[in-house]
């Protein structure tokens, strides 16, 4: 019993040595958001630091947004909101140092609720999520337009690269056998293209004269320069050969024959006043 009795003796002066060195602080939250910041903030978690120590005092709001704790009195505190996503929150400082022992005191403050906070970072996740997402589609389409940019260009090169081949061809042709045909039109009359065959079955085309020349006889530097003017075919042994043309309109044909000497260019006129004008 004496044991009992001096236990409950300490005990009763520890707990008034305690109230001596406390005070009350009563925590008021008003929500920031709320219209002119007023309305309370219920089951709102609120930690207090005490400065210059790591102590840490730990409060839920009620419905009224009050939080009641038991402070040790000479001390200043920060202020927070105790929740994942409150990090943004600027701490507040609560003075109270100069609070005496069994004071109540009442600190109100307005500040987000931690369902904003928690919303905010929602919106900030779905926010990154539609920027990463805008993103991988602007990259998707730079790529594809890359994509077809690149088969075009291919595409063009290819085409290019044919183009030259047929050219050279052709002029390398110019040092073989082969037969030129030219056009040569009057002031009065323009045909722009002949076709020129083997005979008039037109089974055998030797192309179209795309160019055409204004009188008299053709220059053969030009022609040799620029022989998409003109139709050729490629003779592989010398002889005589038939030709047969026809203009594009149906109205002019030409019929003859030329001679074809060993590694050389003959070039044939194909004169407008010797065609023949086709009967409607």
């Amino acid at each position: 019993m004496r044991i009992i009795g001096l236990f409950c003796w300490w005990a009763m002066v520890a707990a008034i040595a305690q109230a001596q060195d406390t005070f009350t602080l009563t925590l008021l939250h008003r929500d920031l958001a709320s219209a002119m910041g007023n309305k309370p903030v219920g089951n709102s978690p609120l930690v207090l630091r005490e400065q210059g120590s790591e102590k840490v005092y730990k409060a839920t709001t009620d419905m009224k947004g009050q939080a009641v704790l038991t402070l040790p009195v000479g001390r200043n505190f920060w202020l927070s909101l105790d929740c994942e996503h409150c990090e943004t929150m600027e701490p507040i400082e609560v003075r109270c140092a100069d609070a005496q022992a069994g004071m109540r005191m009442t600190f109100g403050f307005q500040e987000y609720s931690a369902a904003y906070y928690r919303k905010a970072h929602e919106n900030k996740l779905a926010e990154e999520a539609r920027q990463k997402a805008e993103e991988e589609a602007r990259a998707k389409q730079e790529a594809e337009l890359a994509r077809r940019a690149a088969e075009e260009e291919a595409a063009w090169e290819r085409e290019e690269a044919a183009e030259e081949a047929a050219r050279q061809a052709r002029i390398e042709s110019f040092s073989k056998s082969n037969v030129l045909f030219y056009l040569v039109l009057s002031d009065e009359v323009l045909v722009h293209k002949v076709a020129v065959y083997a005979d008039d079955t037109k089974k055998k085309s030797y192309g179209d004269t795309g160019g055409y020349y204004y009188q008299g006889t053709a220059c053969m530097a030009s022609l040799t320069n620029n022989p998409e003017g003109a139709a050729h075919n490629h003779h592989p042994k010398a002889g005589t050969y038939k030709y047969y043309a026809l203009s594009d309109d149906g109205k002019y044909e030409w019929r003859g024959t030329y001679t074809i000497s060993e590694g050389k260019t003959t070039a044939v006129a194909l004169r407008l006043s010797d065609a023949v004008r086709r009967k409607k």
